[in-house]
């Protein structure tokens, strides 16, 4: 957390917080429960980080709502990524479920405002 603390000073003034996602298959407990609503931040200073129930072990649907539900700016693929082909394929797949995340969010916008 010390290396996020010290990168939200570079932000300033622009940016004062930052919200940091931590994926990891340590982060559930069968006690929690299963809604996104018991995930809880840890804070330091100015920066939250939220652990993520996740597994590489997960499948290709839950992955990609993941993708979608998170929308990230970046996605460095760790899996399948030992020749351009299959780094290209990747890269596809991860613009596919942003543009479909887009899509749904100025849909749900539009109906909002009509």
């Amino acid at each position: 957390m010390q290396k996020l603390m010290t990168y939200v000073e570079t932000l300033k003034p622009r940016y004062s917080v930052v919200v940091a996602i931590r994926p990891t298959g340590w982060e559930h407990s069968s006690d929690q429960g299963q809604g996104l609503e018991n995930l809880a931040s840890k804070q330091c200073g100015n920066v939250y980080m939220y652990g993520i129930p996740y597994s590489e072990h997960s499948s290709f649907n839950e992955l990609k709502r993941f993708v979608q539900f998170i929308q990230p700016k970046k996605i460095i693929p760790t899996v399948n990524v030992g020749n351009p082909n299959s780094r290209r394929q990747m890269e596809k797949y991860f613009q596919e479920w942003q543009e479909k995340a887009r899509q749904k969010d100025i849909g749900s916008l539009l109906r909002k405002q009509l």
